[in-house]
């Protein structure tokens, strides 16, 4: 995600979200993954069939379509600046990890004083981005895609974990649902019924509804509803470690 955001940092919309300072993830990361696995972590840590597909579609977006770069940043970022920042609480509780914030540095955004008032500029950069409905409708449906393939990843987790998943597989957005439901915002539904639970086959009733069509740019911020994997993945964690 970082690689690709630099490369596109000068697009027409992506660049109005391009925080590099405060949101790069990857140093933060190799913290955490060293103070798991050690120093060597690259040889111990295998990558997941899930991480690939994730990996490879923000490469292909950001080569073929860079304005739904926005989807992943926005699903990532500010997904880890809400909900996430309950589940570094309840993973440092749960493992008994240091309260001096090793095994969980990557939800540590230290370069940004007031989470809220960050959240908020974002939300407001993203309002002010002009795009046509048709471009808004891509994003949202990518928006749709990186839920999904958030909750692969944590399935995957779950699954070596030795939990029974049923796994969510969705290797491409094409599969999401009927083009022709692609003006129902996702999200909206979400907000009413609560995420997609681990297991549920990823149907268009599960996701998008005909009440509540989204507006040009509004539907972008109805992704907030992914901080709520967050926590479900957190009580997941702190069910198995207790």
């Amino acid at each position: 995600m970082e690689e690709e955001s630099e490369r596109n940092k000068d697009h027409s919309l992506f660049g109005a979200i391009h925080f590099p300072d405060e949101l790069n993830r990857v140093a933060f990361i190799e913290e955490d993954l060293n103070y798991y696995f050690g120093e060597d972590w690259k040889e111990k840590v295998p990558i997941s069939d899930a991480a690939n597909t994730y990996v490879d579609r923000i490469r292909k977006i950001s080569k073929d379509d860079p304005a739904l770069l926005i989807a992943h940043h926005y699903t990532r970022y500010l997904g880890d600046l809400s909900g996430g920042q309950v589940l570094k609480k309840m993973a440092r509780k749960a493992m008994q990890l240091p309260e001096t914030g090793e095994g969980v540095c990557f939800y540590d955004f230290s370069l940004i004083e007031d989470a809220r008032k960050f959240k908020k500029m974002y939300r407001e950069r993203l309002d002010g981005m002009e795009m046509s409905k048709e471009v808004a409708d891509r994003i949202v449906e990518e928006a749709n895609y990186a839920f999904l393939l958030n909750i692969w990843v944590f399935q995957e987790i779950d699954r070596a974990a030795g939990y029974e998943v049923e796994m969510v597989k969705v290797h491409h957005v094409e599969e999401l649902r009927p083009k022709e439901v692609f003006d129902a915002c996702p999200f909206a539904k979400m907000a009413k019924t609560g995420p997609i639970k681990a297991g549920n086959n990823p149907e268009v009733n599960q996701v998008a509804s005909s009440q509540g069509q989204c507006s040009v740019h509004s539907p972008i911020i109805y992704a907030l509803a992914v901080a709520a994997v967050a926590v479900f993945v957190a009580l997941i964690i702190a069910k198995g470690l207790n």
